[in-house]
Order: C-alpha cells, then sequence, then structure tokens
C-alpha cells in the first residue's frame, strides 16, 4: 500500500514515522499496538541481509526515490494520467525549476 501512495504523493514525515512504528509493533509482536520488547533495533533490519538485517527500505528514503521519478517523468513527458495533469494544470511555464509553489498544489 505504501509503495502506492509513495509514488504520487511526497507523504509528511509524520505519516513516515507512523508506518515506521506500525510495521516495528507489527514484526516484533505480530500486533501493530505493542511495540515493547524488541530483540533488535530497529535501525538495524535496514542493513543487507550479508550484515545480518532483513534488508528493508526506510520510508523515508523510498518516499524521496519515487519523487525523483515522478520529477523524471514530468521531464522526459511520458508516464500516466498524473503526469499529463500536472503538465496541463500546474506546470504552466516552459521551466519546470522556476515554476512558483502553489499552497493549492501542496
Amino acid at each position: 500500500m505504501q509503495n502506492f501512495w509513495c509514488h504520487i504523493f511526497l507523504l509528511p514525515s509524520k505519516v513516515i514515522k507512523k508506518m515506521n512504528k506500525l510495521c516495528n509493533s507489527f514484526i516484533w509482536k505480530g500486533h501493530e499496538l505493542f511495540a515493547k520488547g524488541a530483540k533488535v533495533s530497529w535501525d538495524k533490519v535496514y542493513y543487507p541481509k550479508a550484515e545480518g538485517g532483513l534488508d528493508f527500505k526506510k520510508l523515508s528514503i523510498w518516499n524521496k526515490v519515487f519523487m525523483m521519478r515522478c520529477l523524471w517523468l514530468i521531464l522526459i513527458k511520458v508516464g500516466s494520467f498524473w503526469v499529463a495533469w500536472s503538465k496541463l494544470y500546474v506546470i504552466k511555464g516552459p521551466n519546470i525549476w522556476q515554476m512558483q509553489s502553489l499552497p493549492k498544489y501542496s
């Protein structure tokens, strides 16, 4: 589920922290409401399997990667309906780097 939303929106850090908390609780306790008693530091699950981790990806980095992908799709003018809508209604100037940020699109 988070991959879909990361593809479309830049998730707020509060949402990412909450998702990490829920995942942490579920992995260590099997239920999303309990987070005490973990046997391994949550930071160590991001290590590669060869180094003893679970090879998880950090959601904050994953979200930034997807945002860069969206920017790339906009710049090469290929992609989904979202790219076409963005080009038509949001990005009106010839240069995306000089575009003004509007509150209604944030």
